[in-house]
């Protein structure tokens, strides 16, 4: 698994594409973490069903509540 992402600034200078990340933390709640999980089950399930028809997933497009940041899940095999 690799982690990609923007900072702040990246985003409001337009980055064209995002940084490797070596590190990240979630500051979240028990409730909130749940609710991620929940969509990564759901989402390595949609992969293990349809491989090569899913490319990516926005969680704020499955789950309002958790669109304070954007997490995007891309399937390996697509790229």
């Amino acid at each position: 698994m690799k982690i990609y992402g923007y900072t702040q600034e990246q985003i409001k200078a337009g980055a064209d594409s995002p940084s490797s990340m070596s590190e990240i933390t979630l500051v979240s709640s028990a409730e909130d973490l749940r609710l991620m999980a929940s969509y990564l089950n759901n989402i390595a399930d949609q992969i293990d069903t349809n491989s090569d028809d899913f490319e990516h997933e926005h969680l704020s497009e499955s789950n309002e509540q958790l669109s304070d940041t954007e997490i995007v899940v891309f399937n390996e095999a697509a790229l």
